[in-house]
């Protein structure tokens, strides 16, 4: 059965009460980071500012159109290594197909938009950037393709030979890719196959061009929707949508015991041991916090976030307790931030966790502590301008 989900790569690492902790305990200072999110209600970009003592947000700047045309519906989002391009990828733009829409974040975190939009392929789910944020990648999920595209600040320029199928080579099934993730060296891109329930591996040349792997296609569950690594680069993780669970496995990306030759890295994948790990009903996104510690995984049926503390030596998950977290109705994308609040009983730093819930038309904020890991919610979800949050990212 086919599946139309979102799935953000990895990032970078209304006003709310204050931080339930901020006590004797606790140190801060005052700094504000950025967080975006798309709207479908009126296809709009709306930026808010992050005040990273406390996790409160505060509107920043006015909402920028995400498409031109009628019906053009944002559906994933991402950020360039140089913090300040950002590219929206957009439903229906002309046609079947989708495009991309680019915008510059502003030195005060207000989003200036480019003029005119990127063609790409239709029904573009997920997206991501290489780490030298040279080229974009993405799931062309009804083509069954992957466009890729050089970059040069928020002019997007579509390679030679691009898109490239996702499509096993002598084999007609369509693959419906759901999302893209680019190994820390740059040199691999893995694509979660929604209708075939595998993970594939594209080795990426200098100009950007995609050639299939000899390793892979990799079996995981039902209708893979989202693709995360864990910070270390050392293992990567698949959320199943329609199996409940996230299937984990050790990268050869760079020297590590994990390859068959640990001294010739050649972006092959090996099963971690225990995996797949149970999560909740739906699971549709993937994010660590920005230690490497834990890992989190956004339950869209079943209106939760499944939390895990992450062995960053095997790559197994272990929940936390309590194993879950809340969130509004139907949660579709989610983003942390690192805080500046330091936690004098435990050496951990605060950090934040945005959920956008689609159905709730809000924003949930939890807090936690970067040596605890478990979520605890900051006040009332903020209700989002326009309603039906597609996607947020945060810088």
């Amino acid at each position: 059965m086919k599946s139309r989900v979102s799935a953000i790569s990895f990032l970078m690492a209304a006003t709310l009460c204050c931080l339930s902790c901020s006590n004797n305990n606790t140190t801060a200072t005052t700094s504000v980071g950025n967080l975006f999110v798309t709207t479908a209600g009126n296809t709009s970009a709306q930026a808010y500012g992050i005040t990273l003592s406390s996790g409160a947000l505060s509107t920043d700047g006015p909402g920028v159109q995400t498409g031109t045309g009628t019906g053009s519906s944002p559906l994933a989002m991402t950020i360039a290594s140089n913090a300040t391009t950002l590219v929206v990828a957009n439903g229906t733009c002309s046609g079947t197909k989708g495009c991309l829409t680019t915008y510059t974040i502003n030195g005060d975190g207000s989003l200036t938009a480019t003029t005119g939009t990127t063609a790409t392929g239709a029904n573009p789910v997920g997206l991501t950037f290489n780490p030298a944020g040279t080229f974009l990648f993405v799931a062309n999920q009804d083509d069954s393709t992957v466009s890729v595209y050089s970059v040069s600040g928020t002019t997007l320029t579509e390679i030679s030979g691009s898109p490239f199928s996702t499509i096993t080579t002598g084999v007609t099934t369509p693959t419906l890719p759901s999302a893209v993730a680019v190994s820390g060296s740059g040199k691999y891109l893995y694509v979660a196959n929604n209708l075939t329930g595998t993970v594939s591996i594209f080795n990426i040349a200098s100009s950007g061009a995609l050639t299939q792997s000899t390793f892979g296609p990799y079996v995981v569950g039902t209708n893979p929707s989202a693709l995360g690594f864990a910070p270390n680069g050392g293992f990567i993780y698949v959320a199943n949508f329609h199996d409940n669970n996230v299937s984990a496995f050790g990268v050869c990306d760079q020297v590590t015991t994990t390859c068959s030759n640990p001294n010739s890295p050649d972006g092959s994948l090996s099963p971690v041991s225990g995996s797949p790990f149970s999560a909740g009903i739906g699971p549709t996104a993937i994010t660590s916090d920005t230690t490497g510690n834990f890992l989190f995984v956004l339950d869209k049926n079943s209106n939760q976030v499944s939390q895990f503390r992450l062995s960053t030596g095997t790559g197994s998950l272990t929940a936390l307790t309590p194993a879950t977290a809340s969130t509004g109705t139907t949660p579709v994308s989610f983003a942390v931030r690192s805080g500046t609040t330091t936690i004098a009983t435990t050496g951990g730093t605060v950090e934040y966790l945005y959920v956008a819930n689609n159905g709730g038309t809000s924003v949930s904020i939890y807090s936690f502590d970067s040596t605890l890991g478990a979520l605890t919610v900051l006040g009332m979800p903020v209700s989002t301008i326009s309603g039906n949050p597609s996607a947020v990212v945060a810088r």
